[in-house]
This record gives structure tokens, C-alpha cells and sequence, in this order.
């Protein structure tokens, strides 16, 4: 793997609602500028705010507007680990197997290996 791999922003509506069409024209514009792979949920923050199957319904919104998922890297870490499962293989199924996953808290981790 090799290029450029950038976040995409996630834009909300006035009502606090994932806006799937600005997702999608804002995806195709990044590949459009050159980027080789997009990052859904990368390190923009925004994933905090969406439950896992809302991050789920963005990633097959992704694929289903004609972006490839070989250049998809979605970020499927996050503090809480019990949303972290459903995550993880919803996207390796959709991707070709590449994510970003960053690593819970401490605590968190204790908690599970009880």
C-alpha cells in the first residue's frame, strides 16, 4: 500500500442527522484531487457522535454511491470497545481488509479481559 490516505469529514444536517449525499459528493471529490484512499471516521472526531450501525449505513452508502472499496480505510476504533465489535466485521467484509483501528483505553481493556 502506498499514496496518500486522507479523512473525510462527516457532515451533519441542521437536525444533527448524517448527511449521506454531502458524504458522498465530498468522497468522490477527494478521489477526484488525487487522493489514493479515503479514511471514514479516520481521526476527524466525528465518529464519537454516530452509534455503529450509522457508521455501518456510511460505509455501504460509500460503496453504494461507486466508491471503491479498495480505497476505503474506515476508522473503526474507539474508546468504547462494545461498539467496537460490530465494527470491525462490517469492515473488513466491505473493505478489501484495510482499517484503521485505534486502541480503547486502559480501563477499558482491564474491564474486558475480567
Amino acid at each position: 500500500m502506498s499514496g496518500v490516505i486522507t479523512p473525510i469529514l462527516t457532515p451533519f444536517n441542521d437536525d444533527l442527522s448524517f448527511n449521506c449525499e454531502l458524504y458522498l459528493r465530498h468522497a468522490h471529490w477527494l478521489l477526484q484531487q488525487g487522493m489514493h484512499y479515503i479514511s471514514p471516521f479516520g481521526t476527524t472526531g466525528e465518529a464519537l457522535s454516530l452509534t455503529a450501525d450509522e457508521r455501518i449505513s456510511a460505509l455501504d452508502a460509500l460503496i453504494n454511491g461507486g466508491i471503491d472499496p479498495a480505497r476505503l480505510m474506515p476508522g473503526v476504533g474507539l474508546c468504547n470497545l462494545n461498539v467496537r465489535p460490530p465494527l470491525l466485521p462490517s469492515s473488513f467484509e466491505k473493505t478489501t481488509n484495510l482499517i484503521a483501528n485505534l486502541a480503547g483505553r486502559l480501563s477499558d481493556l482491564q474491564e474486558t479481559n475480567k
